[in-house]
């Protein structure tokens, strides 16, 4: 049966009509042609009762069962929502990655004033040291030049010491 159709059939109707049939099934006859057996004729309208009885049941059901229509709804309905989170979650990643990146820019930028702190810091202890090695070597080199003047007058003074005695020396013996 299909549903679609232009008539529609209401459930009293079709129960209105089931009971005019069970009616005219359940009236006394006389067999004209064939006799059923008592059993078989029961059975059959105990079957055709049985099916009667149901119809209205199924036609319950398969009202309750969606349609082509509303199964495309529902899965349009699905694919925006499935749109909409990605398209969320798309705009998140966006952000943490825009976060994380921020993060990472300050990271490498606090490193690298580090870094040249560092560098100041050492060409500074550099400066330092070279200047504290260039007055030591000052205050070695005037040592030395005292030394070597101190040495300079000795030698010198103790040459002229040695001429003046000698010359002395030698006006002695005359």
């Amino acid at each position: 049966m299909n549903l679609n159709t232009e008539k529609k059939f209401s459930l009293d109707e079709m129960t209105a009509k089931n009971a005019m049939l069970e009616e005219e099934l359940l009236k006394p006859y006389e067999p004209i042609i064939y006799a059923i057996p008592q059993e078989q004729w029961e059975a059959m309208l105990s079957l055709m009762k049985n099916c009667v009885d149901f119809q209205p049941q199924l036609v319950k059901i398969l009202q309750t069962l969606s349609t082509k229509t509303s199964q495309q709804q529902t899965v349009q309905e699905m694919g925006k929502m499935i749109n909409d989170s990605l398209d969320w979650a798309e705009d998140e990643h966006k952000k943490r990655l825009a976060i994380l990146q921020s993060q990472m820019q300050n990271f490498l930028s606090e490193e690298r004033r580090k870094l040249e702190q560092a560098g100041k810091e050492s060409e500074q202890n550099g400066k330092r040291t070279a200047s504290e090695v260039r007055e030591s070597v000052d205050e070695l080199s005037d040592k030395l030049r005292n030394m070597w003047k101190v040495a300079l007058g000795t030698v010198i003074g103790s040459a002229a010491l040695s001429s003046l005695l000698s010359a002395l020396v030698c006006f002695l013996l005359r």
